[in-house]
């Protein structure tokens, strides 16, 4: 049977969707599953990605990529490799191969131009995000009210 929820609950739970992919409602015996319901553009996808290669300093594999970028958002091999290959056209990620298990592995690594990229999405999104919360907190006013405080 399915469960509708409020307004309210809805709304927290897109909260946590935004932090954490996915959440967890609770309640009335039932569970509730809200996946994120926010498209995800290519500079978000490239900054998702630079920042979980960054985080492996002799680089790491596409598997493994996709692994951890599903922890923040759905993602399948099929959209991250496009994306590898356009961070490794624009300069940002180098490739190279390394034998694991009598097979070729390849390997993407963050170069010092990818690391400038990443530092510059970061303080982008920074922003964006302040000034989303700030709307949904109503910390931002618009029109006449605005003008007035």
């Amino acid at each position: 049977m399915q469960r509708f929820i409020g307004a309210e609950e809805r709304i927290c739970a897109l909260f946590e969707a935004a932090q954490g992919g996915e959440a967890l409602l609770r309640g009335g015996g039932k569970d509730v599953v809200i996946g994120m319901v926010f498209n995800t553009g290519a500079a978000l996808l490239d900054a998702i990605v630079l920042a979980v290669v960054s985080k492996e300093a002799e680089g790491t594999y596409g598997y493994k990529i996709t692994q951890e970028v599903r922890q923040v958002i759905e993602l399948s091999e099929s959209t991250l490799y496009p994306v590898l290959r356009r961070l490794q056209k624009d300069q940002c990620l180098e490739v190279y191969d390394m034998e694991c298990a009598g097979r070729n592995r390849r390997y993407y690594k963050v170069t010092s131009r990818g690391f400038a990229q990443l530092q510059l999405y970061e303080s982008e999104w920074r922003q964006y995000a302040e000034k989303i919360t700030g709307l949904f907190e109503g910390r931002i006013i618009f029109g006449k009210e605005a003008e007035t405080r």
